[in-house]
């Protein structure tokens, strides 16, 4: 075997991996997300918030992430929290000092989900935060599968004269 197809065989296996580790950071993203929201469900008390500052970061080319700081009252205690907003324009919509409804945990005030916010908020970050890991997951996957095949083809090619 050369060493060019050597080479290659490990940056596959380097690509592979790195696409492993995103697709498990993503997954466990997702699963904080859903066990704040679970925890939110079992004892929510609604508050309302105000919105302190927003926020627009660089995510590519084409792309930006806007989210916002708030901040709410429960149990005479002050909290922050921050949202992300799921669209540009929904971002425009949102001034510094609107009131927002947040909801927070009964027995941790601070764990709090802004979900009422223009295009969706925290409840559609938190559904769509597995879709990104399945799809790295099939990558890999189909990627491997190819692999295995190619093996197996050069070893039949191999014995079979």
């Amino acid at each position: 075997m050369g060493k060019a197809r050597r080479d290659g065989r490990w940056i596959n296996i380097l690509l592979a991996l790195l696409l492993l580790a995103g697709a498990v950071m993503t997954v466990h993203e997702g699963v904080a997300a859903l066990q704040t929201s679970a925890a939110l469900a079992r004892g929510a008390v609604e508050t309302r918030g105000v919105v302190l500052e927003k926020r627009r970061s660089a995510a590519g080319d084409t792309s930006d992430i806007f989210s916002i700081r708030y901040g709410y009252e429960a149990g005479g205690e002050s909290y922050e929290g921050t949202a992300r907003i799921a669209s540009e324009d929904a971002f425009r919509a949102l001034r510094v000092g609107d009131a927002i409804d947040v909801y927070c945990a009964a027995s941790a005030p601070q764990s709090s989900a802004a979900f009422a916010l223009p295009g969706g908020g925290d409840a559609l970050r938190c559904a769509l935060s597995f879709v990104p890991a399945a799809a790295l997951l099939a990558l890999a996957g189909t990627g491997g599968a190819q692999a295995l095949k190619r093996r197996r083809a050069q070893k039949r090619s191999n014995t079979h004269p």
